[in-house]
């Protein structure tokens, strides 16, 4: 369903031909990334696309945009700008999972050091100390993050050493 880059709803009706519901593209991708039974009738406006809708989030180091948002995960793309790192900083309520998808860099968990490149995965335990910098004098370092736990918000970042003078 949804796989013709022309169809952004599908019409329900019912055995009299009745408009019944309608479920848009985004409707459709909560239901599957949210893991909620399949069911004509459910009221895919109760749904909150803006778990899917999220803009994108200027930082002093390049970038980020959440690309799905539940209640037990988040999915970010971040991008680093040439030489720019991330604040030294630990989470208490999540763990992550990183996937480096361009670029290159040094990746700090805890006491250990990683050069980081396309393809490299790391997980980063709750309340791991962990920084990432990309190294490169030219092209960004784009990452996708996967984030697990019961919170998500901005202020679980614990800013141990910041260059851009957050807290």
């Amino acid at each position: 369903m949804f796989q013709n880059q022309g169809a952004e709803y599908l019409a329900v009706v019912d055995n009299d031909y009745v408009l019944s519901n309608i479920i848009t593209k985004y409707h459709f991708h909560l239901l599957l990334l949210e893991d909620i039974a399949w069911d004509f009738r459910f009221d895919f406006f109760s749904l909150d696309e803006g778990k899917l809708l999220q803009d994108v989030v200027n930082r002093p180091w390049g970038f980020y945009k959440s690309l799905f948002i539940s209640d037990f995960t988040q999915v970010k793309v971040i991008s680093l700008l040439p030489g720019q790192e991330i604040s030294l900083q630990k989470h208490f309520k999540r763990e992550e999972y990183w996937t480096i998808v361009r670029g290159k860099g040094i990746m700090t968990v805890d006491d250990q050091s990683y050069f980081v490149e396309k393809g490299r995965q790391i997980f980063i335990p709750k309340e791991a100390i962990h920084r990432i910098r990309n190294t490169q004098a030219t092209g960004n370092l784009v990452l996708i993050e996967a984030q697990l736990g019961d919170y998500f918000g901005e202020d679980d970042i614990v800013r141990l050493r910041d260059k851009y003078g957050r807290d």
